[in-house]
Order: structure tokens, then C-alpha cells, then sequence
């Protein structure tokens, strides 16, 4: 998918979602919110579990600003080449992350 497929799609969606109740899309940005925060934390430890989140919590917060649409497409296109890695670079992506936090939360100690 091209940003320019991924941009005309969210727009789309984005037209449709001006049409619902306060109520769903008060529970879009609460959910959207919640997705976002949880994935940015779970991006360097797990990307495999991280990115995704962070891509759904972008989608969601994306229907209702314009920064979440601005920020959706570069990390879509990041998560696509992170599924496009072997398993033996996420495994070392995995190992520095976890090696780099640890470093941090010793320093901190």
C-alpha cells in the first residue's frame, strides 16, 4: 500500500466518522488514546507487539486529527519493514532494546 492509498483511505473513514454520535467518537480518541500510549511503551522492548498498537491507536486518533493522520502513514510504512525483517534481526533488535533499557534503568538505580 502506498502513503497516497493509506491517505485517501483515512480520509474516506475519516468522512464517515464525522457522521457518528458524540458518544462513539468520545470512545474513538479514549480508545485510540489508550491503544497509542500502551504501544509507544511496548515499541522498543516488543516492536512486534508495540508498532501495531501504536498504528491502531494513530488510526483511531487519526479520524478525528489531523496530527494523528500525519503521523499514521510513517509508521505505517515503518511497521511494514519491520514485518519484512528475518527472525534473527528482530531477535537482535529485541536483545538491544532489552540490553539498552536495562542500561538505562541501572543508571537511574
Amino acid at each position: 500500500m502506498t502513503s497516497e492509498d493509506a491517505r485517501a483511505r483515512l480520509e474516506e473513514a475519516r468522512e464517515r466518522h464525522r457522521e457518528r454520535s458524540i458518544l462513539a467518537r468520545t470512545l474513538t480518541v479514549a480508545g485510540g488514546g489508550l491503544a497509542g500510549l500502551v504501544g509507544a511503551v511496548l515499541v522498543l522492548p516488543v516492536p512486534e507487539l508495540g508498532l501495531p498498537l501504536l498504528l491502531l491507536g494513530l488510526r483511531l486518533l487519526a479520524l478525528e486529527y489531523e496530527w494523528a493522520a500525519r503521523a499514521f502513514v510513517p509508521v505505517a510504512r515503518l511497521w511494514d519493514r519491520v514485518k519484512a525483517l528475518s527472525f534473527a534481526w528482530k531477535i537482535a533488535i529485541a536483545a538491544i532494546a532489552v540490553l539498552a533499557i536495562t542500561g538505562l534503568l541501572w543508571w537511574l538505580a
